[in-house]
């Protein structure tokens, strides 16, 4: 007679797996949990449970504020496997979120407490994640990461604003006794580590935050990153050196702009921020002297100290060259606010998200950039011809006056763009900056300009019906658009001041498809 278990048919049925399942799994549920707690919540549920977790090295692997004080039990119940270590505030608010933060504080104030048990285990490394003014002193720390840490992957430490980390001449670059050979992701913000230093070489993301270099060179950087192939992810922000020149030697001030650009083959995004009002030539040597990929996103944040806007990028050739990304776009907004000088431009490649691309995140653009300049005047937007947009379709200006945008300036920019099929206008005073798109022997610009939208603009009726005739078959030179390019097919007036019914009726008389809206007053500064 056969003897069925009815105990174990009866228990829960993830109880009648295989131990080795209910371990990955837990391994798994430990992925994706953010909560950290003095032991893992699963050996908390029942004595199979418990014992199945305490039998699991890797469910005891992550140590950091919240059970710092048991780690000689979770060093002992991991065993040989990796160690996450990680010393940074509470992510985010929770019943306990007063008591994570209490230890917090208590472990920050005596990192050496923290971190001394853990030495001795520096080759069991696999990430470690530091943040907290105790960084500040590096004498209060850099001791205690000076051994070899060979099986480190990720390390990243922070201070928080606005403290900005300046190197002194006796800087130590031997962290981790400059050897670290897996170390592929290194994030530092507010903490300087020389450029000298050989973690630098051989990572895949590298961030560098709130950092002055006054030894380390420009060209320190590159000749680190031409030893990061494999990069993928460069974020720089408010980094800023005292020389451009390398200090390694005599006869070297050589600007890193005349060095071969490093190529940069396999990089998904470059991010050059600076929310301080310093020189721009860290951000334009960076742009002239890397190489990106054509599927790279850009994401740019400058202050420039000048009327020009685009200064921070090289001139065209450099830009063709180097920016293969931005020379690849197929649509572009450009939004102007006159009052606080600041110009903000987003752009994408593929055309089939031209029309999402504005309820795209900002993150997600291929090219963003968002410069604040020191003043505007009517050239302003005339140097945006560096950024080389041969292949552009459709571009939006937003918040455009004579202030910002004359005549000549649009004409030299749009006669940049010889791919252009689509313009439109948002909130804007147009003054007269139609006249550039009107069709003369002596100037065409956008040959194959199909259609022109404006919405919520003040607009000059006559200029608008003197402009659209040109580029219609009744216009006086319109066999230079029948023999290069293509006549405008699209007209849409969205509540714009000054187009009224007259306007409207000659209008509807070109062979053009006429869309209006409600007319509304439109006040801009002049």
């Amino acid at each position: 007679m056969q003897v069925i278990d009815t105990t174990r048919l009866s228990a829960p049925f993830i109880n009648r797996l295989p131990t080795e399942i209910i371990a990955y799994i837990f391994e798994l549920s430990q992925l994706v949990s953010s909560n950290s707690s003095e032991t893992p919540d699963v050996a908390l549920v029942s004595r199979l449970w418990r014992d199945i977790a305490l039998g699991t090295a890797t469910l005891w692997t992550k140590i950091d504020a919240t059970n710092a004080h048991r780690t000689s039990v979770y060093l002992e119940r991991s065993r040989d496997a990796l160690l996450d270590i990680e010393l940074v505030p509470p992510r985010a608010a929770s019943i306990g979120d007063e008591v994570e933060s209490k230890r917090y504080r208590a472990h920050a104030a005596k990192f050496h407490g923290f971190i001394e048990p853990l030495q001795l285990h520096a080759n069991r490394w696999a990430s470690l994640a530091l943040k907290g003014n105790f960084l500040i002193y590096a004498s209060a720390w850099r001791e205690h990461l000076s051994l070899p840490a060979p099986s480190l992957e990720r390390f990243s430490a922070e201070v928080g604003p606005p403290f900005a980390a300046i190197e002194q001449k006796d800087t130590p670059s031997d962290l981790f006794g400059g050897r670290a050979p897996r170390l592929r992701h290194l994030a530092l913000t507010g903490v300087c580590v020389p450029l000298t230093s050989p973690i630098y070489t051989g990572l895949t993301y590298l961030r560098l935050g709130a950092v002055h270099f006054t030894h380390s060179s420009l060209h320190a950087l590159f000749r680190n990153l031409s030893l990061c192939s494999d990069m993928e992810q460069l974020i720089l922000s408010d980094v800023s050196f005292e020389t451009d020149f390398d200090s390694s030697g005599p006869g070297t001030a050589q600007s890193p702009c005349e060095t071969d650009p490093v190529p940069m083959a396999r990089l998904q995004l470059l991010d050059v921020s600076q929310r301080l009002p310093l020189d721009i030539g860290v951000a334009r040597s960076v742009l002239s002297s890397l190489r990106l990929a054509p599927t790279s996103r850009l994401r740019m944040s400058v202050i420039v100290d000048g009327a020009d806007p685009f200064a921070v990028f090289p001139s065209a050739p450099h830009t063709t060259d180097n920016l293969p990304n931005i020379r690849g776009l197929r649509s572009l907004t450009v939004s102007l606010d006159d009052y606080s000088h600041r110009i903000e431009i987003h752009g994408e490649r593929d055309a089939t998200r031209m029309r999402t691309s504005a309820a795209k995140s900002d993150r997600e653009s291929d090219f963003r950039a968002d410069l604040l300049s020191s003043d505007f005047v009517p050239a302003s937007l005339a140097s945006m011809s560096r950024l080389a947009l041969p292949l552009l379709e459709s571009l939006v200006l937003s918040g455009i006056s004579p202030r910002t945008l004359d005549t000549a300036a649009f004409t030299q920019v749009l006669a940049a763009l010889p791919a252009l099929k689509s313009l439109t206008f948002r909130s804007s005073h147009m003054g007269g900056v139609l006249a550039a798109l009107l069709v003369m022997p002596s100037s065409l610009v956008c040959p194959r300009l199909e259609s022109i939208e404006m919405q919520e603009c003040d607009v000059d009726p006559v200029n608008l019906v003197e402009v659209v005739t040109s580029r219609t078959v009744l216009g006086r030179y319109s066999e230079l658009l029948r023999g290069n390019g293509s006549c405008l097919r699209t007209l849409s007036v969205v509540r714009c001041s000054g187009v009224r019914a007259k306007t409207l009726e000659a209008l509807r008389a070109l062979p053009v498809d006429i869309q209006e809206g409600i007319p509304k007053k439109v006040t801009r500064g002049s």
